[in-house]
């Protein structure tokens, strides 16, 4: 979009990551920002990453008017929907923050192990 994108990543410990956490890590950044571009114009879109003990914890946010309401599981689009079940499907959890005129943040929290997360 040649939209400026900040990124910020803490030491990343080398582990052996699976090929389907990877794959879902770059979902879950390409529908953030997707979605950030959609509805914020890609006003403040920032991208990080860092490690919670043997989990993968990854933002993407941006600065723009916010959701007006955060959507639910059966209301959703399809991609945050089908975002939210691969996430799940890896024993992960997604969040979706939103703040009137504030921006919205989502964050996924993959375990490195899958099945690690159940109710996070």
């Amino acid at each position: 979009t040649g939209k400026p994108v900040q990124f910020e990543c803490a030491s990343l410990t080398t582990h052996a990551v699976p090929q389907a956490l990877k794959l879902c890590a770059y979902r879950f950044v390409q529908e953030g920002l997707s979605n950030a571009n959609r509805h914020a114009d890609g006003e403040g879109q920032k991208v990080s990453a860092r490690l919670d003990g043997d989990v993968l914890v990854l933002d993407v946010s941006d600065r723009g008017p916010g959701l007006k309401s955060i959507p639910t599981a059966g209301r959703s689009g399809m991609g945050l929907k089908g975002l939210t079940d691969r996430i799940e499907s890896l024993g992960g959890a997604l969040k979706i923050e939103a703040r009137s005129e504030q921006g919205t943040r989502l964050t996924a929290r993959l375990p490195l192990a899958t099945g690690l997360l159940h109710d996070a």
